[in-house]
């Protein structure tokens, strides 16, 4: 089973053993929110051949409080359910309160973040799927979107979020096949 799979799984057993969260509740109003790819970077870079994470965050704000979100129907590009969830202050909304693909957001703000990890992997397959091959060169930025829902007492709605990706594909150096941006990994300590 893979991970895609498994996540799909978990949040229909999380459905079934929790059923006051809805996991497809019908919604018919969609709202927009703020997704940050990779908290603290604006250019957003995702290595096709990494094995690692890459790390979201669904932005709070002073009305819109994080933990209302049904974590368990988050899922990016409509398919792909997070591997980990957690709540933490990590960024804040662009000052001009644009929703635009790429633009660099703020400092922690105060406002509790919804912070999610996918693994990269697992993205390039989905995207692998739906773009083309000659689509895949280094420096193309590409939309990503995560869906889900809000719940609480006053407000049930649907949302969606969008943040860009440059693609880069490192290639192979030295003797041990291992890659300039691992080497940079190792001594900076970065997450990819």
């Amino acid at each position: 089973m893979t991970r895609r799979n498994a996540g799909k799984l978990a949040c229909l057993i999380a459905a079934v053993l929790f059923p006051a969260l809805p996991v497809k509740p019908a919604f018919t109003e969609v709202q927009q929110r703020y997704l940050d790819i990779k908290p603290e970077s604006c250019v957003n870079p995702l290595n096709i051949n990494s094995y690692g994470k890459v790390t979201m965050a669904i932005l709070g704000s002073f009305d819109f409080d994080v933990t209302n979100i049904v974590r368990n129907s988050l899922l990016l590009l409509g398919d792909l359910a997070p591997a980990h969830i957690f709540v933490e202050n990590v960024s804040a909304p662009p000052t001009d309160g644009e929703f635009s693909c790429g633009v660099c957001y703020g400092p922690p703000d105060g406002y509790a973040d919804l912070v999610m990890q996918f693994y990269v992997e697992d993205i390039v397959e989905i995207l692998k799927e739906r773009m083309k091959p000659e689509d895949w060169l280094p420096d193309t930025r590409i939309e990503l979107t995560l869906k889900g829902y809000f719940n609480d007492e006053s407000n049930n709605y649907k949302f969606e979020a969008s943040d860009c990706v440059e693609l880069i594909r490192v290639i192979s150096i030295g003797d041990y096949g291992e890659t300039k941006q691992k080497k940079n990994d190792k001594t900076q300590g970065s997450e990819d």
